[in-house]
């Protein structure tokens, strides 16, 4: 944890760290080494040849790589990604898509997939305060605000606001399960001849592994 009550050498020294991490040069060196990080700068997502090349000599599938890149790409670049910034509780949704998604992996009927997945999302949404205030700051995150107010929301659950969230939230699972699926095959594709994971190559360098949820926490 870096505050502004550190030592300025330290918060210098962190940020270094951070910026090397982060770098185009490094962090490419550590998407292609097997660890378990995806993609983050707009130079991982590049597609060409020469590109696609590097992914091959690390012992990837090139087409199913150009498709994993892309199919992330279009996720990442959709408005309704960023849920925590639109949807009130948005983390909480995120954990019950994920659940979802890993139940449908392990062979869980999609009917009962979806009847837990609704179930959960009412939960969520029936503790999120009055449903009017919900759909003003989903709206808002959207650039939808200053519309015409919005009537005294109706007694008991509103189902209209539930099929907005839901639609769009829903819109999500479809490129979320297909870009799973492709990182899945990416990862169980990416083994030595005798069909053994590959080991990580020793390196001088420790890197510090932060995601933006463990950091947001």
């Amino acid at each position: 944890m870096v505050n502004a009550l550190h030592d300025p050498a330290f918060k210098q020294s962190t940020y270094e760290l951070f910026s090397f991490l982060a770098s185009p040069s490094w962090s490419r060196h550590e998407l292609l080494s097997g660890l378990l990080m995806g993609p983050f700068r707009y130079s991982h997502f590049d597609v060409s040849n020469a590109s696609l090349a590097e992914w091959g000599a690390a012992g990837y599938i090139e087409e199913d790589v150009k498709e994993f890149l892309l199919a992330s790409f279009e996720m990442m670049n959709s408005p309704n990604v960023a849920m925590d910034l639109r949807i009130q509780r948005g983390p909480e949704y995120l954990a019950a898509l994920g659940r979802s998604v890993s139940s449908v992996f392990t062979g869980t009927d999609l009917a009962d997939v979806q009847a837990r997945l609704e179930a959960d999302f009412k939960a969520i949404l029936a503790g999120s305060g009055l449903l009017a205030k919900v759909l003003e700051v989903f709206r808002d995150g959207l650039g939808f605000g200053g519309q015409k107010a919005l009537p005294p929301p109706r007694s008991g659950f509103d189902g209209e606001v539930l099929s907005i969230v839901l639609g769009v939230v829903l819109s999500v699972v479809m490129v979320l399960a297909v870009v799973l699926a492709a990182y899945f095959v990416l990862r169980r594709r990416n083994r030595s001849l005798l069909g053994q994971p590959r080991v990580p190559q020793p390196c001088d360098e420790t890197t510090l592994a932060v995601s933006w949820h463990t950091v947001m926490a």
